[in-house]
């Protein structure tokens, strides 16, 4: 619900083409679009294939690293019969949930970009559907126990190949109309889930703080857990960027977008823009 204008906005599936559908209602409950047919928003590069699932004993659902991740924008009363999703792409990733975005405009009040702040990690998280088979490309299954012995780093650097690959960072996605551009900035060295702002309808949205679900370090053999929570102040750290940016101290750190603080920036911006609380001994979540 946009707090400004009351609006409902969402998207609903179906199973038949065209499958998806985006919808506004007004504060007083009118139809503004209705089942406006759309050909999706995000793009997770997840692939449906049950004839190597037969042949191959492939999960039929696996991540495609290799797919570069799609992100649509449309306008708010999208019509398709006037308008055309405008895409951008990033390096293959996957989102489970986002936390919050919005306009970047000129001295001139024009949109020259869309931001957005989510949660991301490099692939499908492994501790989820540990039915499926354990191994790299699968959708779930754990990692396995070479994997599990790999030392990783922090994020941050750019080069996403040496972080956990099933951890969930929250990133600055920005969505650059001129250069068609995306840039991704990793704004926390914490890994966590579902992303909140502090709003209702009532007050405007708190674009300062992104609050999330940590998630407890990885076990073999075991579900995703979560065990505290973090409090992110989202707006320091992007004025940091942009300082560093316009300072001409920020680089494509991997070639892909990654405009990256650099894990050394990260960790000293994060002792007074992060606060993290953590439950104690005991941890939530789905062991599957």
């Amino acid at each position: 619900v946009d707090p400004k204008t009351g609006e409902l906005i969402f998207f609903s599936w179906r199973t038949e083409h065209p499958f998806a559908y985006y919808s506004v209602i007004s504060g007083d409950g009118r139809r503004v679009v209705w089942e406006e047919p759309i050909p999706g928003i995000m793009k997770i590069p997840y692939i449906v294939d049950g004839h190597k699932h037969k042949s191959e004993g492939k999960p039929v659902i696996y991540f495609d690293p290799n797919t570069p991740t799609q992100f649509g924008i449309i306008p708010r009363y999208f019509d398709g019969s006037k308008h055309e999703v405008v895409w951008f792409e990033s390096r293959a990733c996957h989102i489970f949930h986002t936390a919050n975005a919005w306009n970047e405009t000129d001295a001139d009040g024009n949109v020259v970009a869309i931001c957005l702040t989510a949660c991301r990690s490099e692939r499908f998280i492994s501790q989820i559907n540990l039915w499926q088979p354990p191994t790299p490309g699968g959708y779930g299954g754990g990692v396995t126990e070479e994997e599990y012995k790999t030392e990783y780093g922090p994020p941050g650097s750019g080069d996403y190949t040496k972080q956990q690959p099933d951890e969930p960072f929250m990133t600055l996605f920005r969505f650059d109309f001129k250069t068609k551009e995306t840039q991704m900035t990793t704004l926390s060295t914490i890994g966590s889930e579902f992303p909140v702002i502090n709003f209702d309808r009532y007050t405007q949205p708190d674009l300062k703080y992104v609050y999330g679900a940590t998630t407890a370090p990885l076990t073999p053999n075991t579900g995703i857990k979560f065990d505290g929570i973090v409090k992110t102040d989202i707006l320091a750290l992007i004025k940091r960027k942009n300082e560093l940016l316009s300072a001409r101290q920020l680089k494509n750190a991997g070639g892909e977008g990654q405009w990256e603080l650099g894990v050394q920036e990260l960790q000293s911006m994060e002792k007074h823009t992060t606060q993290r609380h953590t439950f104690g001994p005991h941890t939530f979540g789905s062991e599957a």
